[in-house]
């Protein structure tokens, strides 16, 4: 089910389109003086005229609601730039159902991620550069930015994925453009920002496990020079490994993002962006597989593991309190001035995170190979 109110297309499609016309500033000359028509029809134009030259004329543009309008300096860099660049648009991660960070990597070349723990917190690497050795404050050698705002540590990227109008993969070193170099490349996620058009959507879906998911937003003009955006994104669904003894269900997903924008435009050239969102994620942990554990102890099967001809799907967790609970927020504010030469922009933010979780790491119903993710952080 799809409801959509709004009065213009999202600004995520207009992005992608705009990047295409930006590639091509020549086939769009052509097209648009008429040198790309067929050899035969350019004759028959030059027989009809060949005393006289036309003279040149500039041809207006028709209204249309579709129409392409190049107005980021970021997308002119990127043409530019001697590194390679990969640009995802809003509407291609829709169609890809993107809605972790991790998912990235599967549609963009040279990047690769990995979950650090079995929640969403996600480790990335570009050409085989990035963090090697993971404890929850270590740093590694990729800048991940979310709304021009630096992200140090892997947890601060869990639940952001959903309106997002471009995901911009950097790689190769990169310089202290954004404050900070990076060795393996960086990575640009910017959520749609608000406009001065009342509109909005709102998706849900059902899958397989009883799985719902609901994504909406609402854009508000609340001034002529303040606007509103409110999104959010919200996941729930049952386990889909079986406890072969307790009959529990584990790796199931219950993840809320929450996020509101507001733009205050302070005069034709300056503007600020307060960005407060939140995110929680209480899902249930996954659990490995062991099959040879009962077999390597000579106990019954199903005593420490699942044994070798268990399903897929079986899983021996036991007693163990497999579980996660992570809350995180923040508040960004962005100013931005434009000059004749280029644009200024100042970005701060703070951010927290506290996460609880325990992870039946070696499949084991015994309390050997388990890990507990106790820590809070704190970034500025």
């Amino acid at each position: 089910m799809r409801v959509v109110f709004r009065s213009r297309p999202p600004r995520h499609a207009l992005f992608t389109a705009s990047l295409l016309c930006a590639a091509s500033p020549i086939a769009t000359a052509v097209a648009a003086t008429g040198q790309g028509k067929d050899p035969a029809h350019r004759a028959a134009a030059h027989s009809a005229q060949p005393a006289k030259k036309a003279p040149r004329t500039r041809v207006a543009a028709k209204a249309d609601p579709e129409a392409i309008t190049v107005t980021s300096s970021r997308t002119r860099r990127f043409h530019q730039m001697a590194n390679t660049v990969n640009t995802l648009s809003g509407r291609q991660l829709e169609q890809f159902h993107i809605v972790s960070p991790k998912e990235i990597a599967a549609f963009v070349p040279g990047v690769t991620a990995v979950n650090a723990v079995s929640g969403s917190t996600p480790i990335f690497s570009i050409r085989g550069i990035g963090l090697d050795d993971y404890i929850g404050t270590n740093m590694g050698g990729i800048g991940i930015y979310q709304d021009g705002v630096f992200a140090p540590y892997p947890v601060l990227y869990n639940g952001q994925m959903y309106d997002v109008q471009t995901v911009s993969v950097e790689k190769g070193p990169q310089g202290f453009e954004y404050g900070r170099s990076t060795t393996g490349g960086s990575i640009n996620v910017e959520s749609v920002k608000p406009s001065s058009k009342f509109g909005g959507f709102l998706n849900w879906g059902y899958s397989s496990y009883n799985t719902n998911t609901g994504k909406g937003a609402i854009n508000v003009p609340i001034t002529d020079h303040i606007f509103n955006r409110f999104s959010f994104s919200y996941i729930k669904g049952d386990g889909w490994q079986h406890d072969v003894n307790t009959h529990k269900l584990y790796g199931a997903q219950d993840i809320l993002g929450l996020r509101n924008q507001t733009r205050f435009d302070l005069d034709d050239r300056s503007s600020l962006l307060l960005n407060i969102h939140y995110t929680r994620d209480r899902g249930t942990p996954m659990s490995p597989q062991d099959t040879n554990v009962d077999q390597m102890n000579n106990v019954p099967v199903g005593t420490y593991g699942v044994g070798p001809n268990a399903k897929n799907n079986a899983v021996n967790v036991g007693s163990n309190r497999a579980s996660r609970d992570e809350n995180g927020g923040g508040v960004g504010l962005n100013f931005t001035r434009r000059f004749d030469w280029g644009t200024f922009t100042s970005a701060t933010g703070i951010d927290f995170y506290r996460r609880s979780n325990y992870d039946n790491y070696d499949g084991e119903s015994v309390n050997v190979g388990d890990y507990h993710w106790n820590d809070t952080y704190i970034v500025q």
